[in-house]
């Protein structure tokens, strides 16, 4: 391999049909895995440095031949500057951010700690996208089932947190997708409250504090007054959630 290469985790899923699905691991293959549907295993994994390798040790596994491509991208090497190898949680209360395992571009979170992850991910403006249940053996190994898709849902945090509520959970650790929002505020630059300016910080700080899920935004000086608590003018809403 180049200076530049690198090996990536690639995961081989099988849905209820016992079809397979090879993809790259964590957020970077999220959409390529929950065409697994519901109820998809975890099957294999492998690293490799190219889709070329990972199709060729796909086909040893499977018994299947050799591998054999007329595309010359199959054969180009990973860059490390082209894929993001490890999660960026920093985002995060310290509370979550400490609870967090990181392996690789996934992140996860104990059974008891998940609803809260979902919250705070969802709080930072983030969309969530689906939860994969990990049962660990002693040796390291483990079993990853598929377990919640709310990628489709009006509600995906709410739903997340009812999939966890379920007797039935089959392991210890879950498993959360999710994907950045885009910026919902549209272009706009100034304070719903006294219409001064917006800083990066003050939006982080409204972000932070939750006043994105209302499309709300306040300044370091009404933050800091806690003008917050009292309802902007043109929010559509029946009750201000931060009253």
């Amino acid at each position: 391999m180049g200076s530049g290469d690198l090996l990536v985790i690639h995961e081989l899923w099988m849905d209820q049909e016992r079809l397979d699905t090879l993809v790259i691991a964590g957020p970077l293959g999220s959409d390529a895995r929950r065409l697994a549907g519901a109820g998809k295993q975890l099957a294999w994994s492998v690293d490799a440095n190219s889709h070329f390798e990972a199709m060729t040790e796909y086909y040893v596994f499977r018994n299947r031949g050799a591998f054999e491509t007329s595309h010359d991208w199959d054969l180009t090497s990973y860059d490390v500057n082209g894929l993001r190898t490890r999660l960026d949680v920093s985002f995060l209360p310290p509370g979550v951010q400490s609870g967090a395992v990181i392996d690789g571009a996934e992140a996860l979170w104990p059974l008891a700690e998940a609803a809260h992850a979902v919250t705070a991910l969802d709080d930072t403006g983030n969309r969530i996208l689906g939860l994969d249940v990990r049962d660990y053996d002693v040796d390291g190994t483990f079993f990853e089932i598929s377990w919640a898709d709310v990628s489709e849902s009006d509600d995906p945090p709410s739903a997340a947190i009812a999939s966890l509520t379920r007797s039935d959970i089959p392991g210890d650790w879950i498993l959360i997708t999710w994907t950045r929002q885009p910026n919902p505020r549209g272009g706009q630059t100034y304070c719903d409250w006294c219409h001064s300016n917006l800083r990066d910080a003050s939006v982080e700080r409204s972000v932070a504090l939750g006043l994105v899920r209302e499309y709300s935004w306040a300044c370091d000086q009404c933050l800091s007054a806690g003008e917050y608590v009292n309802t902007p003018d043109g929010w559509g809403g029946d009750v201000w959630p931060f009253a």
